[in-house]
C-alpha cells in the first residue's frame, strides 16, 4: 500500500503506512524470526523511506537506519538464502539458484540514502545557491559507494542468469548519478539570454544512452551556473558520465534477454520496465524539484535539455520524442549546421510535428560554407516559427583559466543579440498566450458549437472540459481553479479518459506508430476515389478481416465511414436479400427487423428505426420504428455472485433467476445449450414469431442486435444464450419469416449450404463490442454462433480516424447482382475507403493482433482465468484456441466483487475493457436519473495528481480501459471508486 500510494503521488498517506512498518519493527520481538531476516526487513524498510524521501523532498519523522552499513556476513543456503522461484509447469527445469537478497537489500539501502541526500542538497529551499565543492563531495560519495560494491552484484556481466534483486540493483544504481548530472549541466547560452529578463530560469540536460547504445557526446565545458556566471565541471565528472551511462546501455542491453531465464511469474515483472520507471523518478524528482523554488516566490522558465537527438533511445529503449511527450512541452529546435543538417533538422521538425508537439524556436550555429540557416529560417518562417543562428563558440585554450575567460565573453556577447533576446521575449509572450486561449475557449464554445447529445438548456462554459491534448489514456486538460494559485498547482491536469473517447480508443492517444501510418498514407495517397479502383491499404485490411474473424459466411467488405453508416448498409442488405429470397414487394410497407428491446443502432434514419421508441429517437420527426425487439434476461454480478435475471413479470416464459459462481460458466454456452433455459427460451422465441407472422402478418427481413453488450442502452449484458438461441430458431424455421413465400423457395431456403443464410439474415452491430473491446477479436465468438453480415467500427483504427466495415457472405452480395445499376448496392460517400482511415486500420488491428499473441493481457486474465498462463513463448497453437474462449476483464474482480457488495449498487458488469456499475434508482427516472452525480462527480475531483472523465447513461456509470491502458493505472482508478 505505501508504494501504491506513492506512485500515484500520495506521500502523506504513504506515509501512514511506512510508518506502521517502522513501528511494527521496532515491536517485533519474537525469537522464532531469525537476526539475519529481521536485519534484510530493516534494511528494506530503510529503503523505503528514502524512497519516500526522494518524492516528497522531506526526511520522513520516524526514520528507521540500520545500526551499521556493513551487515554481517551471512551465509543463508550458501549466498544469502535461494531464490526459490515461483512453480508453474514451465518452471520444472528451472533450478534454485542463490539470491544475494541481503547484499541487494543493503546496497539498494545505501543507494537511496545517496539520491535522498542529493535531493537534500538541491531542493531544500534556501535561498543560497548550490556550491560546486558541495556537488563534487556528494558526486565522491557516490564514487566510494561504487568503487566498494561487493563482487556479487558488481560483477554481473558473465551471469546470464541474474536473479531478479540482483538485476533490479544494477539497473537502478546509475540513477543517484543522473540526479547529480541533471541537477548541474545548464545550457548556459540560452539560460544566460533568459537571465537579462526574467528572474530565474533553468535549464537541464537528460542523462540517456546515445545512439546504438553508446554514450552521448558530451561537451567537455559542460558547466553549473547560478545565473549568469558558469564555473566549469572538472573533467574527472565529465569521464565518470560518459563511463555510467555506457555502463547503464550495456545493462539495458542485456536485462531483457536475461530475463528470460525467470519462470513465467516473474518475466512479467522484471523486464526493462524497472528502468524506464527509474528514468521518470530522476525526471519526475527534477521538476518537481523546480517547481519547489516556484513555491516560494521565483519565477522563471525550466528548460529541460535532452541529450543526443529527437529520437535518441531513452533507458527503456523508446525515443526521447515519446519519453517526453505526456508534459508536451514547447519546443526550442537545435538545428544542425553542418553538411546534411538540413535534412536532418527537418526531419527532427517533422517526428516532433507529428506528435504534438509545439516549436516555439529553431536555434543553429552560423556556417559560411553551407548556410544552411538561410535555408531553414525560410523554411520554419513559413511555419510561423523563429530561427536565430549564433556565431559557434570560440576554439578552446589551452589554459583553463584562458579559456574559461573566453568563454564567458562569449556568452556574455551572444545573450545580448537582438534576435536572441527577441526569442526570448516572445517565448513568454507565446506562453501567456497560450494560457489566454485555454481560459476563453470553453466561453467560445458555449456560444459558437453545437455539441452532439447535449441539452443545451442545461450548459453553461463551467461544465465544458477544454482539452489541451491527449497522450495514451489521458487527456491533458486546462484546470481553471489552478488559474488563482500557480505557484501550487498545474494548470494542465492528466485526466483518464474513462469512456475512452466514446468507446473508439484501443491504441491510447497520440500512439506515434498510428500517426505515422496516418502520415504515410497522406503522403502516398492523399485521398483517391475508391469506386472502380483499389489501393493496397484498402484490400490489405479487407483480406485481414476476412482472416481473422473466421467466419466462413463472411465474403465481401463494404467500406464506409461510421457504425451507423455501417448499419444502414448492413440494413439494406439483409432487407435486399430476404425481399429477392421470397419474392417480396421492394416497397413493402410492414417489412421490419426483429431484435432486441432496448436497442440502438446508430442516428441515421434507416438505424433508427431498426430501434424501438427511446429517448434518443421518439422525437424525430421522420422516425417509424420497424420491427419487434424480444425482452430478453440481462446478467449482473449481484452480491458477489453472477445471475442472469428474467424481465420482471417474464419469469413464467423465460424461467427465474439463475445464479453462476463464475462469468465463464454464464458464457459456456456449449453446455447450457442442453440445459431448461436453452428450451424456455427456444419456446418463447417461437411462439413470438408465429404470433408476429401469423396472426399479425408481419413482414420480418433481418434479426439484428448487439452482440453479448448493449452499449448505448444502458450497458446491458444479455444472456448469451438467449441471443444464440434467437439465431438458432430464426435459422432452424424459415417458414417463419418468409410465411408469404412460395414452396420453392422456402425449399430453397431450406437446402441452403452451411454458409449461406436461412430464414432471414443474421446482422451482428459490432460496432462496440468487437476487435477486443470485450477482450476477443469478433463478440460473436461468445455466442458460438456466426452473422451473415457484420458491422465493425470504433476500434477499428484504434481511435484515431472515422472508418467503418460491413462483411456480408456471398448469398447476400449476390442479391444485388442484376442488369440494372438500379440492382446494386447504390450506397457510398466521397471519401469511401479513405487511404488514412484504411492504412491505420490495418495497422492498428495489427498492433492488437500482436497484444494478444504477445500475452499484452495475461496480467488481468490471471485474476478471472483458472488456467495456467504460460509465457509467450511456452504457447502451442491449441493453447492459444482455448483461450479464446476464456472470459476475462482489465478490471480487477476483487474490485468488481467488491462493488457488487456496495449499499448502493444494484449490479455490476466487468467484461474486457468495459466496466458497468448500475445504482439503485427508486424514481426510475431513466436516462434523466440522477442516481451516479454522486461518483461521477467524485472520479472527476480525482486525487491530487489525476482525475477520471466518464459518462453516464442514466443511473448507469461505465469506465472504459483502452486495450494499451497499464495494470497500475487501473488500480488507481479502481481505488478512486
Amino acid at each position: 500500500m505505501f508504494l501504491v500510494e506513492l506512485g500515484h503521488g500520495q506521500g502523506a498517506r504513504a506515509s501512514s503506512y511506512i510508518r506502521l512498518a517502522g513501528d511494527a519493527m521496532n515491536s517485533l520481538r519474537d525469537k522464532t524470526y531469525s537476526t539475519e531476516a529481521m536485519e534484510v526487513t530493516k534494511w528494506g524498510v530503510y529503503a523505503l523511506y528514502c524512497a519516500w524521501g526522494l518524492h516528497t523532498y522531506q526526511v520522513p519523522a520516524v526514520f528507521q537506519i540500520p545500526s551499521s552499513y556493513d551487515l554481517p556476513d551471512f551465509s543463508i543456503d550458501g549466498h544469502n538464502c535461494l531464490w526459490r522461484f515461483y512453480r508453474d509447469a514451465s518452471d520444472k527445469d528451472i533450478t534454485e539458484r542463490p539470491s544475494f537478497s541481503v547484499i541487494a537489500a543493503s546496497q539498494y539501502a545505501q543507494l537511496m540514502r545517496l539520491v535522498h541526500d542529493t535531493i537534500i542538497l538541491y531542493y531544500d529551499g534556501h535561498e543560497s545557491k548550490v556550491k560546486a565543492r558541495d556537488v563534487l563531495k556528494q558526486y565522491q560519495k557516490y564514487l566510494d559507494w561504487q568503487e566498494d560494491l561487493p563482487d556479487d552484484v558488481e560483477d554481473i556481466d558473465d551471469d546470464d542468469r541474474m536473479v531478479p534483486d540482483v538485476l533490479s540493483f544494477a539497473v537502478l544504481f546509475p540513477l543517484p548519478l543522473c540526479a547529480i548530472r541533471c541537477a548541474n549541466m545548464l545550457s548556459i547560452q540560452y539560460c544566460a539570454a533568459m537571465g537579462s529578463s526574467i528572474p530565474a530560469v533553468v535549464a537541464f540536460k537528460g542523462a540517456a544512452p546515445g545512439q546504438n547504445g553508446s554514450p552521448p557526446s558530451l561537451d567537455g565545458r559542460l558547466r553549473v551556473a547560478g545565473s549568469r556566471n558558469p564555473t566549469e565541471i572538472p573533467a574527472l565528472i565529465h569521464a565518470q558520465l560518459r563511463a555510467a551511462a555506457s555502463r547503464l546501455a550495456a545493462t539495458l542491453k542485456g536485462a531483457k534477454d536475461r530475463a528470460r531465464g525467470y519462470p513465467r511469474t516473474l518475466q512479467e515483472t522484471t523486464r526493462i520496465t524497472i528502468v524506464y520507471e527509474a528514468f521518470k523518478q530522476a525526471i519526475y524528482f527534477l521538476l518537481n524539484g523546480l517547481l519547489l523554488h516556484a513555491q516560494v516566490g521565483r519565477q522563471g522558465t525550466i528548460l529541460l535539455e535532452t541529450a543526443g537527438g529527437v529520437h535518441s533511445p531513452t533507458p527503456s529503449g523508446s525515443s526521447q520524442a515519446d519519453l517526453y511527450r505526456p508534459l508536451r512541452l514547447p519546443v526550442i529546435l537545435v538545428a544542425d549546421h553542418r553538411l546534411g543538417g538540413i535534412s536532418s533538422s527537418i526531419s527532427a521538425f517533422e517526428s516532433l510535428r507529428m506528435r504534438g508537439y509545439d516549436i516555439d524556436s529553431v536555434f543553429l550555429f552560423e556556417d559560411a560554407q553551407y548556410q544552411n540557416y538561410e535555408y531553414l529560417r525560410a523554411l520554419f518562417g513559413k511555419h510561423g516559427i523563429p530561427t536565430v543562428a549564433l556565431r559557434p563558440p570560440p576554439p578552446r585554450q589551452d589554459a583553463v583559466e584562458e579559456d574559461e575567460q573566453t568563454m564567458n565573453k562569449y556568452y556574455g556577447a551572444a545573450s545580448t543579440i537582438d534576435d536572441v533576446r527577441d526569442v526570448v521575449s516572445s517565448f513568454a509572450a507565446r506562453h501567456q498566450a497560450r494560457i489566454e486561449n485555454l481560459e476563453s475557449m470553453a466561453e467560445r464554445a458555449h456560444e459558437k458549437i453545437w455539441y452532439p447529445f447535449t441539452q443545451h438548456q442545461e450548459l453553461s462554459p463551467s461544465s465544458i472540459m477544454t482539452i489541451d491534448s491527449a497522450y495514451k489514456d489521458d487527456f491533458q486538460i486546462y484546470k481553471p481553479a489552478a488559474s488563482e494559485n500557480t505557484t501550487t498547482s498545474s494548470l494542465i491536469q492528466p485526466t483518464f479518459d474513462g469512456s475512452a473517447s466514446w468507446w473508439t480508443q484501443g491504441i491510447g492517444h497520440g500512439d506515434p506508430t498510428l500517426s505515422l501510418s496516418a502520415a504515410y498514407a497522406a503522403g502516398r495517397y492523399g485521398h483517391v476515389m475508391f469506386a472502380g479502383g483499389i489501393h493496397e491499404p484498402a484490400i490489405s485490411l479487407a483480406e485481414l478481416l476476412l482472416k481473422h474473424l473466421a467466419n466462413p459466411r463472411l465474403k465481401k467488405v463494404f467500406y464506409s465511414d461510421n457504425g451507423s453508416t455501417g448499419m444502414e448498409v448492413a440494413l439494406k442488405m439483409a432487407l435486399r436479400a430476404a425481399c429477392v429470397r421470397y419474392g417480396w414487394d421492394v416497397g413493402r410497407k410492414d417489412l421490419g427487423i426483429l431484435g432486441l428491446k432496448g436497442s440502438y443502432h446508430g442516428d441515421t434514419i434507416g438505424a433508427m428505426d431498426c430501434s424501438e421508441p427511446s429517448t434518443f429517437n421518439k422525437k424525430v420527426e421522420w422516425y417509424r420504428g420497424r420491427g419487434h425487439w424480444f425482452d430478453f434476461p440481462k446478467v449482473m454480478m449481484v452480491k458477489g455472485q453472477w445471475v442472469v435475471q428474467s424481465p420482471l413479470g417474464m419469469e413464467d416464459q423465460l424461467g427465474a433467476s439463475t445464479s453462476f459462481s463464475t462469468l465463464a460458466e454464464v458464457y459456456d454456452v456449449e453446455s447450457r445449450d442442453k440445459s431448461t433455459a436453452a428450451h424456455q427460451y427456444k419456446k418463447y422465441i417461437t411462439s413470438t414469431l408465429e404470433r408476429l407472422v401469423h396472426q399479425e402478418g408481419r413482414g420480418l427481413g433481418a434479426l439484428m442486435f448487439k452482440p453479448v453488450i448493449l452499449g448505448a442502452d444502458g450497458m446491458i449484458l444479455a444472456d448469451p444464450l438467449f441471443q444464440r438461441s434467437l439465431v438458432q430458431v430464426v435459422r432452424e424455421n424459415p417458414q417463419l419469416c418468409g410465411h408469404s413465400a412460395s414452396s420453392s423457395q422456402l425449399q430453397s431456403t431450406a437446402s441452403a449450404s452451411s454458409e449461406d443464410w436461412t430464414g432471414v439474415p443474421v446482422i451482428f452491430d459490432e460496432v462496440f463490442t468487437g476487435l477486443y473491446r470485450l477482450g476477443r477479436f469478433s463478440s460473436a465468438s461468445f455466442l458460438g454462433v456466426q452473422p451473415d453480415i457484420s458491422v465493425h467500427a470504433k476500434l477499428l483504427t484504434g481511435g484515431l480516424v472515422p472508418l467503418c466495415t460491413t462483411l456480408a457472405s456471398a448469398s447476400v452480395f449476390k442479391a444485388f447482382l442484376g442488369v440494372e445499376k438500379s440492382d446494386a448496392l447504390l450506397h457510398g460517400h466521397s471519401y469511401t475507403a479513405h487511404a488514412i482511415g484504411c492504412n491505420v486500420a490495418r495497422t492498428a488491428v495489427g498492433m492488437m493482433l500482436d497484444m494478444e499473441k504477445d500475452g499484452a493481457w495475461d496480467e488481468y486474465k490471471r485474476s478471472w482465468v483458472s488456467k495456467p498462463i504460460p509465457g509467450p513463448e511456452h504457447r502451442s497453437d491449441m493453447y492459444r484456441e482455448s483461450m479464446n474462449g476464456e472470459v476475462w476483464s482489465s478490471w480487477s474482480k476483487g474490485f468488481v466483487t467488491e462493488l457488487s457488495h456496495h449499499e448502493k449498487t444494484e449490479g455490476v458488469i466487468a467484461l474486457g475493457s468495459v466496466l458497468a456499475i448500475t445504482l439503485r434508482d427508486n424514481s426510475n427516472a431513466g436516462y434523466s436519473s440522477m442516481a451516479t452525480s454522486e461518483l461521477q462527480q467524485k472520479l472527476r475531483k480525482g486525487s491530487s495528481d489525476a482525475s477520471v472523465h466518464s459518462r453516464v447513461l442514466g443511473n448507469v456509470l461505465y469506465l472504459m480501459a483502452s486495450q494499451t491502458s497499464k495494470r497500475e493505472e487501473l488500480l488507481g482508478i479502481e481505488r478512486l471508486a
